[in-house]
């Protein structure tokens, strides 16, 4: 660990590219939403390949949904119970949001276990199931360097937080599904592989060899390209 927090944080990588380019884009649709004529909500959801902290909206930026002579929109009635709050005093300007939370979960590359995170106020917590907590103030340290799950002071925000991010999730239901699942997506691996009748059924999508490959010279040479993606970046020197 102390290798990775003295090199500190990654600036440049094919992910964080990627991820900066899904965000262009994103601004871009919400720029284009603002310059159309109707007035009607909508919710905006954004993939990212790494994870990131959960932004929440404050007021002044939340508008209600209005309709004819000002009206607000009459809400649809739900046919279930639905998790969470709901956003319309918000929407409406009666709350400002500061008491809200968020809860992501995550199950995928990167953990090794069922995983959950809630952000609350200042604090971030993350649970993983078999590994001790981890408790982040990303307000004094939005780089979470600092560990303080444990620590005396904060053993009433962790108790708290740690309640509500288990209320209706159960990390040991949730591990069992996981290896039920694993176990039946490797017994059909293994079903398909012991056959010489069936090859790889995958979709092989078309390619497009102009953009897996730099070719040319110049600024759209590999020269090029290889001195952009450099770590960390320097500055080409100017000509004589």
């Amino acid at each position: 660990m102390r290798g990775v927090v003295e090199a500190g944080p990654c600036v440049r990588s094919l992910q964080i590219d990627y991820d900066d380019e899904v965000e262009y884009h994103g601004v871009q649709k919400l720029h284009d939403l603002a310059r159309t004529p109707e007035d009607q909500p909508f919710f905006l959801t954004i993939s990212f390949t790494h994870p990131h902290p959960p932004f929440v909206a404050p007021q002044e930026h939340c508008v209600a949904s209005t309709g004819p002579a000002g009206q607000t929109t009459k809400p649809f009635e739900p046919v279930d119970a639905l998790d969470g709050q709901s956003l319309v005093p918000l929407l409406q300007g009666a709350g400002d949001g500061a008491s809200r939370c968020v809860i992501s979960e995550y199950s995928l590359e990167g953990v090794s276990a069922a995983s959950r995170m809630l952000r609350e106020g200042p604090y971030k917590y993350i649970y993983t199931r078999g590994l001790k907590p981890m408790l982040f103030d990303l307000v004094a340290d939005p780089d979470e360097l600092h560990d303080l799950a444990g620590r005396p002071v904060l053993a009433d925000v962790e108790a708290g937080m740690h309640a509500r991010l288990i209320a209706g999730w159960d990390p040991e239901a949730v591990h069992a599904r996981i290896v039920a699942s694993q176990k039946r997506r490797l017994f059909l691996a293994e079903v398909a592989g012991s056959s010489s009748h069936y090859g790889n059924w995958a979709y092989q999508p078309f390619v497009d060899e102009s953009k897996r490959y730099i070719r040319g010279a110049g600024g759209a040479g590999p020269t090029a390209a290889k001195s952009k993606a450099r770590f960390p970046f320097v500055k080409p020197a100017d000509p004589d």
